[in-house]
């Protein structure tokens, strides 16, 4: 009888283990679930206003050595646009307001004519959203 309570007691422990590690990967998912790959780039949710946000990437944007061609506000100050390079890069971030709060970041980095970058567009949307 003995036998059979602890076969029955190593069975749910094998059987739990694994629900576990699902449950720690998916909180770990969880931590990048914001951030999401699009056809050419990332976007993200930052829960600031596009004025904070748009400081935020003008410092991240002179950090990763991207030198600004344009910027462009529009909307009455709710959207902005970054364009720059890095190299042979055409790097593109635009910042889109919220009704609801928060700003919406889009990145997209280029190499070529249609060689998307899109970890680094994903890196730029981390960076940028402190995601």
């Amino acid at each position: 009888m003995m036998g059979k309570t602890m076969f029955r007691i190593a069975l749910v422990a094998m059987m739990a283990a694994p629900a576990a590690g699902c449950a720690a990967a998916a909180v770990g998912a969880g931590a990048a679930a914001g951030i999401h790959l699009t056809s050419q780039g990332a976007e993200g949710m930052a829960s600031e206003s596009v004025s904070a946000v748009a400081t935020r990437t003008r410092s991240v944007l002179a950090e990763e050595g991207i030198t600004l061609r344009a910027t462009e506000n529009e909307e009455g100050g709710t959207e902005m646009e970054y364009r720059g390079s890095k190299g042979d890069m055409q790097v593109h971030v635009k910042l889109e307001g919220r009704d609801g709060g928060g700003t919406l970041v889009r990145t997209s980095a280029r190499t070529g004519t249609a060689s998307w970058d899109k970890d680094y567009a994903r890196t730029l949307v981390q960076r940028i959203t402190g995601g």
